[in-house]
């Protein structure tokens, strides 16, 4: 679309129907930097920038302030690292992130010394001109270099902090920068013993070294062995565990066993504070999540529990709808990106948490599988199947709910699912529910269904059960013409795995 008022029009209308929407913004801001329209993306920018979060809409704000600044010599210079440095302040911490700190590296040492360029990146370099007159060349290149690396120095460490997608490329061209500087001597010890705060697992040897040492010392302090006052205690334990989050912020078991500590000493109040400032530190973190949902479902406050799994819940919905393409990225926030298996655990979670709750979240309660449910068949065909969702879900309503008929319902709703139907454990859940029944025909009847299935017939495991099953609840005629259906279906080393467990499965109970 050319740049024309009225092309101008539609997109201002957009906008102003769409605030938050990034997509339109990044095309409303392209359209004007491609007509060259300088002062027209500078007031999209002011409109936009600080309200929509879209690191593509920060990466269009560098793009125009390198062309702005192009021809402005040491002044534009100054003006890319300021918008640089801003925009790192801004945006830093986000898990896409690393490519603008690899930029505000590149630009750094993309100046040449001696130039005025150089001069006004370094100011700390400006006693290399006093070299100059006096005719120290030497001094002045070493001073100049001097400058670079501090600052060079500075962003690395900074960058190497943060947990985003490009941390192992960074931590790598900064070991690199090191060892080869002019002081190997500095670069191997700063390498060896510093410890940066990085994510579990980014620190080498070191890292795990320093953090055994550190647990060793928090369990130490906790003992009490100078036998002080609950007050001064606490301080004392408090100030360790801070200290220990310098280098080791992004652990969750530090944040978890702090927070833990506070709840065993009735703390419940340091606890939660603990865990909200270790999501903060940990955004992706699930683990942090639930457990401050447990936390706070013990201390007496469910209501904040509920919103903590809802919460969570709505993150599933929207990155499925994200992946699928139905809800733009920049309109569903930052994410908390979660495995099936993660978003099987929650769901599973979150229905246990109504159950526990249900006077006050009855009608909530009803509906929460029937949500899970929709997540699950979301899934793409070649992802985890989910099976434990609807075991669970069928589980929870025969045992805690004494509906037999809709543990029923569950479980056969889960076998028009293709990838259930041919997932044993799940197909094992639902003949475990039936025997439990004494629902003896039936459960024979789901056996004999799956494994009329052609992948259901290789596997051992099932034949197995049914072998068991005719063993306790049949008679030798039936268990002789499971064993001859079952080794017409296996192959080779799969017969020989089932024969060389008939002694077992034909003893009550073995199985």
């Amino acid at each position: 679309m050319p740049l024309t008022e009225e092309s101008r029009a539609i997109y201002e209308e957009v906008v102003s129907a769409f605030p938050t929407k990034a997509d339109v913004w990044c095309k409303y801001a392209e359209l004007e930097l491609g007509g060259g329209n300088m002062s027209g993306l500078k007031a999209i920018f002011q409109r936009c920038l600080m309200q929509v979060p879209s690191l593509e809409l920060w990466a269009l704000y560098i793009k125009f302030i390198r062309r702005s600044n192009k021809s402005k010599g040491p002044e534009g210079a100054v003006e890319v690292r300021n918008a640089l440095n801003f925009t790192l302040e801004v945006t830093g911490q986000d898990i896409n992130s690393g490519p603008f700190w690899q930029d505000c590296i590149t630009h750094l040492q993309g100046a040449k010394p001696g130039t005025p360029e150089f001069a006004a990146l370094f100011p700390q370099a400006s006693r290399a001109v006093l070299l100059l007159w006096r005719g120290d060349l030497a001094a002045m290149a070493g001073q100049e270099d001097q400058a670079r690396l501090a600052a060079v120095r500075k962003v690395y460490q900074a960058a190497v902090c943060v947990p985003h997608s490009h941390l192992d490329g960074l931590w790598r061209d900064y070991q690199r920068f090191e060892n080869e500087g002019p002081n190997k001597q500095f670069a191997k010890k700063h390498l060896s013993l510093a410890l940066w705060p990085l994510p579990l697992g980014k620190g080498g040897l070191l890292q795990d070294t320093q953090a055994a040492l550190w647990r060793d010392y928090l369990t130490y302090e906790r003992s009490n062995p100078q036998g002080l006052d609950a007050a001064t205690l606490q301080q004392r334990v408090s100030l360790a565990f801070d200290q220990a989050l310098i280098c080791f912020l992004h652990f969750p078991e530090v944040w978890l066993d702090y927070a833990d500590w506070h709840a065993s000493c009735g703390r419940a109040d340091a606890a939660a504070a603990t865990l909200s400032k270790a999501q903060v530190a940990l955004p992706q973190c699930l683990q942090l999540r639930l457990l401050a949902a447990d936390l706070h479902e013990r201390t007496g406050n469910p209501q904040q529990a509920v919103a903590i799994f809802e919460g969570l819940a709505q993150n599933l919905e929207q990155q499925q709808a994200v992946t699928r393409g139905t809800l733009p990225a920049a309109e569903a926030g930052p994410l908390l990106p979660m495995t099936p298996e993660q978003g099987e655990l929650v769901w599973s979670q979150y229905m246990l948490l109504l159950r526990r709750v249900e006077n006050e979240y009855h009608s909530r309660k009803a509906s929460m599988f029937l949500r899970a449910r929709k997540w699950q068949q979301g899934l793409a065909a070649g992802e985890y199947s989910c099976w434990r969702l609807y075991a669970d879900a069928a589980m929870l309503e025969w045992r805690r709910g004494r509906d037999a008929g809709a543990a029923r319902n569950i479980f056969e709703k889960g076998l028009e699912d293709p990838r259930l139907f041919r997932e044993p454990q799940f197909v094992l859940a639902y003949l475990d529910m039936l025997t439990g029944l004494g629902d003896l025909d039936n459960a024979r009847a789901l056996l004999a269904r799956v494994l009329a299935d052609e992948v259901n017939a290789r596997s051992v495991m099932l034949w197995q059960r049914y072998l068991a099953f005719e063993g306790m609840a049949g008679d030798l005629a039936a268990v002789l013409e499971v064993e001859r259906q079952a080794v017409a279906a296996l192959r080779g080393e799969e017969v020989e795995q089932l024969r060389a467990a008939l002694p077992l499965l034909l003893v009550p109970g073995a199985h």
